[in-house]
């Protein structure tokens, strides 16, 4: 307990409270005769680097002055402890005026009125280059008047919080943290508005938008999960304040409001809109309940469903990465089971324990590049990393490395040419180049590789993947590879690679089984509340027998068709007898597709040749259409959720959003029309990548086969061939060599 600070000046009369970062004194300013704040930041003291940042941070804030924020008036140091002397309100903060507020939430107008008087603190301080990066109640003042007042602006940022401090220590409070935050990306004013938006939700509902104990699952579904409506806990609140409220909590940047102004001018049309219509604001009565509190849409983003085993021993394998004890562990299961949603749940939690994470994965088409998913990794952290780094993760290995990523040789300048040696031994090179490449990033840090649809990869690519596992047993590296193992007697390098490791002791193995009725039920809750009709359970089990990507698309599919619709307090469901279930996710997909008009249908079909993944250059080249109106074709797509944007830097690439809708648009194709396909994306691809044809040798030498031309099929399948021999992928070389024979002898 301090008496006093800087000899005596400020002489505390007791302790306000105590919270993450600080502990909160009041004391009297004797030299000027006013009640101040003390706040002594936590820890044995800051060493240089924090107290620099901490010490910069103040003076930014202190330059702030606004009504509805706490101002800072001084900073100092008491032995080894730092402090802030800071403006004095004698009030609760907002989270003690939630929980005091009947039913243990606010009303409209509060909610509206210091909403808008903390967004008029945000659009000042964000004019003048401040974000405050750690809004919650906690740190929002309530003065005798009823005013809010903002504290502990950049604090965050200058403790490092609510970021990692130390390996492995999860430190802030993730219920109101930004997706973009969570995922370590850059933070802007539009950070401070998720943030507020999380504030305004637990205002008016009364929890944050994701509640729990587990910080882990509440910062996953702040980056994918979407919460429960506001109207649905709040049925009293205007359907207006909702979806501002839904836009702010929009994972996408882009979605969300813009500035701090544009979220203020929309929260006082709310406010002129109910004084206008205070009707609105009354509890819905019986008669009129239809009208004021309509059924909110189907919740799609769900948590995780049964899977808290498979959790704890892939953050078990995670934690003893963090050790030093590096391990392989192989996801298996059945397509739609919940493989990558469950890398997905380890991503987040590595994050949190401050691993870097990197993904890469297979692709179902013919003429894979050699390596390719290793490739694209190595390419993705070129584009992020500082020069420093990649320096430490290339090493001496540039030669090799620049084989799969030129990248290499654009970011590190010039690149010695590689030692002349036996081609075995300029293979082993090449794995351990790209092995040691990995290991290099995880010293800095350590590292988790999330490797989706190993099926899928090539041959090489698997026996580099053994390679790995034997290095990384002492090292801070955890590689999680994703298959499905129903197709591992069809995939002979994925089948003969998983045995050798076995063999070798060098994977743990995680299969997934289906979920049991008691999960599927937890789910038709999940999407549609606790009460649904009880038939609708047992139906959509029988039918998609518990795997979880069918169960959604079966919800999805009902309610598209009508079968599962809204009633006045909740949802109906038509006479079963009368209702058709899809019997296949093929099925499914075949309903979705039949929904779209007859131009994206065409769209589509055009680029399920190109394959799963295709570039917008290229599909113009094939359909014809001008670069207007494929650009609102994609668009429906989009939002139909047809196919996704890969996010590609320097590049438009989109991609299918499962398998199964690319193989259903794709043999609806007849075979005549489908070999005029593939010679036309053959055509596009040597006019749109001219200058970079060795970057799509094998796609040039599968799609003038398949499209018929022979000549030209025989001399890419040799160039293919040479590229796969170069890069010591000894079985796709052979291939394409026995390719180019056959068709030659034709």
């Amino acid at each position: 307990m301090f008496e006093s600070f800087q000899a005596g000046r400020y002489k505390v009369s007791k302790k306000l409270g105590e919270g993450g970062k600080g502990v909160v004194f009041k004391a009297e300013d004797t030299r000027l005769g006013r009640t101040v704040a003390v706040k002594v930041i936590k820890g044995e003291g800051l060493d240089q680097e924090s107290f620099a940042r901490f010490e910069q941070e103040a003076k930014a804030t202190a330059g702030l002055s606004h009504p509805h924020i706490v101002a800072i008036y001084d900073i100092g140091q008491e032995g080894q402890s730092h402090y802030l002397i800071l403006e004095f309100v004698d009030g609760p903060n907002l989270s003690g005026l939630i929980s005091s507020q009947p039913g243990g939430r606010c009303d409209t107008a509060t909610t509206l009125k210091i909403g808008s008087q903390v967004c008029q603190a945000l659009e000042y301080a964000h004019s003048h280059g401040i974000l405050h990066r750690d809004i919650k109640p906690e740190n929002i003042v309530i003065t005798t008047e009823g005013l809010p007042k903002l504290m502990d602006f950049g604090l965050a940022r200058a403790l490092r919080c609510p970021k990692l401090t130390q390996r492995g220590v999860i430190v802030g409070t993730p219920a109101y943290l930004p997706p973009e935050q969570a995922l370590g990306k850059r933070s802007d004013a539009r950070s401070d508005l998720y943030s507020l938006g999380c504030v305004l939700y637990e205002m008016v509902t009364g929890r944050p938008p994701f509640p729990g104990d587990d910080p882990v699952k509440i910062i996953f579904s702040h980056i994918n999960d979407l919460p429960m409506m506001p109207r649905r806990l709040a049925p009293e609140i205007p359907e207006a304040l909702e979806q501002v409220i839904l836009k702010l909590l929009s994972k996408d940047p882009e979605k969300r409001y813009q500035s701090a102004g544009e979220l203020l001018q929309s929260l006082k049309s709310v406010a002129e809109a109910v004084e206008a219509r205070p009707a609105a604001m009354e509890m819905p009565t019986e008669g009129k309940a239809a009208e004021a509190v309509p059924t909110p849409e189907p919740r799609w983003a769900q948590p995780l469903v049964d899977r808290e085993q498979e959790i704890r021993i892939l953050r078990a394998r995670l934690d003893a990465a963090l050790r030093g004890e590096g391990s392989l562990v192989f996801i298996t299961g059945e397509a739609g089971i919940g493989k990558t949603r469950l890398s997905y749940e380890l991503r987040s939690y590595a994050r949190l324990r401050g691993a870097q994470c990197l993904m890469g994965r297979g692709y179902e088409r013919e003429g894979a590049v050699p390596y390719q998913p290793w490739s694209d990794i190595i390419k993705e952290y070129f584009r992020w990393a500082p020069p420093l780094l990649l320096f430490k993760a290339v090493g001496a290995f540039a030669p090799e490395l620049v084989k799969l990523a030129p990248e290499v040789g654009e970011k590190l300048g010039t690149i010695p040419p590689s030692v002349p040696a036996p081609s075995a031994q300029q293979q082993v090179r090449l794995y351990e180049a790209v092995t040691q490449f990995f290991i290099n990033i995880s010293k800095e840090s350590p590292l988790v590789l999330l490797l989706d649809d190993l099926q899928w990869f090539d041959d090489a690519s698997m026996e580099l993947l053994h390679h790995m596992a034997r290095a990384i047993t002492a090292e801070h590296l955890l590689v999680v590879g994703a298959y499905r193992d129903l197709e591992l007697e069809d995939q002979r390098s994925l089948s003969h690679t998983v045995a050798q490791i076995n063999r070798e002791r060098l994977f743990h193995a995680l299969p997934l089984k289906r979920l049991a009725f008691s999960e599927v039920l937890q789910m038709v809750r999940q999407t549609f509340g606790e009460k649904v009709p009880g038939e609708l359970p047992d139906l959509v089990y029988s039918k998609t027998e518990g795997n979880p990507f069918f169960v959604e698309e079966v919800l999805r599919s009902l309610v598209e068709e009508g079968a599962v619709y809204p009633v006045e307090k909740g949802w109906g469901v038509k006479d079963l007898s009368d209702v058709h279930v899809p019997r296949g996710i093929k099925e499914v997909v075949q309903k979705r597709l039949g929904r779209l008009d007859e131009e994206c249908s065409q769209v589509l079909s055009a680029a399920a040749v190109i394959g799963r993944e295709f570039s917008f250059p290229v599909l113009r080249e094939v359909t014809g259409l001008d670069e207007d109106r494929l650009i609102d074709v994609i668009d429906k797509c989009l939002q139909a959720r047809q196919v996704v944007d890969r996010h590609v830097p320097g590049e438009e690439v989109y991609a299918f959003t499962d398998t199964q809708l690319r193989d259903v648009l794709y043999e609806a194709i007849s075979p005549v029309r489908r070999r005029r396909q593939h010679l036309k994306v053959a055509e596009a691809l040597e006019k749109v990548y001219a200058r970079k044809l060795e970057d799509y040798l094998e796609a040039l030498a599968y799609h003038f086969l398949e499209g018929n031309d022979l000549p030209k099929a025989v001399d890419y399948s040799q160039k293919a061939g040479d590229k796969a021999a170069r890069l010591f992928a000894w079985d796709q070389s052979r291939r394409y060599y026995e390719t180019a024979l056959k068709l030659m002898e034709k």
